[in-house]
C-alpha cells in the first residue's frame, strides 16, 4: 500500500481571484517508510525550533510568514 498526501496553496482564481499562484504539491510513499519519512520530518522541525524557534506541531502558513503575525 501506498500513503499519499496533496496540499493546495493559493487561489485557482475561482470566482475571483486573489492571488497570481495556485500551487498543488504531494508526497508519496510505501507504508513501510512512515514511520522513517516522519522522524526524519521531525528532527528537522526540531532544527526550525532550536534555530528560530517555530513551534515544533503547529502548522506553517505562508501568509502568516509573509504579514509577519
Amino acid at each position: 500500500m501506498f500513503i499519499s498526501y496533496f496540499d493546495e496553496s493559493g487561489d485557482d482564481g475561482y470566482p475571483n481571484k486573489s492571488s497570481d499562484l495556485f500551487v498543488l504539491t504531494s508526497i508519496y510513499f510505501h507504508h513501510s517508510a512512515w514511520k522513517e519519512n516522519y522522524r526524519k520530518l521531525y528532527e528537522i522541525r526540531k532544527q526550525l525550533y532550536n534555530q528560530y524557534k517555530l513551534p515544533i506541531k503547529q502548522e506553517f502558513h505562508t501568509n502568516e510568514f509573509i504579514t509577519d503575525k
